[in-house]
This record gives C-alpha cells, structure tokens and sequence, in this order.
C-alpha cells in the first residue's frame, strides 16, 4: 500500500472505526483474498466491533498493492458514507455498478500475477 493511502487510513481511522460494522466489509475482503484465514481467525477472535475493526484496520497497509482499493469499494457496497471521503481524497472514482465486477477482476489478476511470478522464480 502506498503511503498516501497510508495516510488516508490514518486520517479517518476513528470515523471508521466508529461507524464500521467490520464482518461484512472482512467478508467481502476475504472473497477476494486480500485477507488470509489467520486474518480471519485473528479478528474474529476479538470480542468487540470496535477492536474488530482497529485490528481490521492494523491488517490492511501490509496486504500490499491494491488492497487500498479493495477495501474503499466494500466501503461503497457496504457503507457508503465512509467511502465518500476516501474516495474524494485519494482520486479514486466512485464506482459504477458495472465497474464493480471490474474492479474485483483487477484485483484477483493482480493477485495470480504476483502468486506466478513467485512460484516461476523458483
């Protein structure tokens, strides 16, 4: 994840963090294998919606490129208003229903690239 990203994160951590029901957007990040099943398991494990997603929130900057993304458009499917921010600030256009689809073949194209490209170089 790239640093302004970072810092967008950082910025509306506490709006996000009060306001965020953590299951459905993890759900829809789990889908597209953006979190692994000790993610899953990590946070579930968590008693509270709040800690639930503070640690949601500690995950996502090492899940890599394009995780940034990702989470900003479960936001848009899940809970609109935290998106809106996100969205304006880091350039990121709102999604069309059509893009949606898109944006999730994006993503799992990039991540079977890097898997590939890994297990070729060895």
């Amino acid at each position: 994840m790239d640093e302004e990203h970072r810092k967008l994160l950082k910025k509306y951590r506490m709006a996000i963090a009060k306001d965020l029901e953590p299951l459905p957007i993890f759900g829809y990040l789990a889908k597209l294998d953006t979190f692994t099943a000790d993610d899953e398991e990590d946070i579930k494990s968590i008693c509270s919606r709040s800690g639930k997603v503070e640690r949601l929130l500690d995950i996502l900057p090492k899940k890599g490129e394009g995780a940034f993304e990702c989470f900003v458009r479960a936001l848009e499917k899940k809970s609109p208003f935290l998106a809106k921010p996100l969205l304006q600030e880091s350039g990121l256009s709102p999604c069309t229903e059509s893009e949606k689809g898109k944006t999730v073949a994006k993503y799992m194209c990039y991540r079977l690239f890097v898997f590939l490209t890994l297990y070729f170089s060895f």
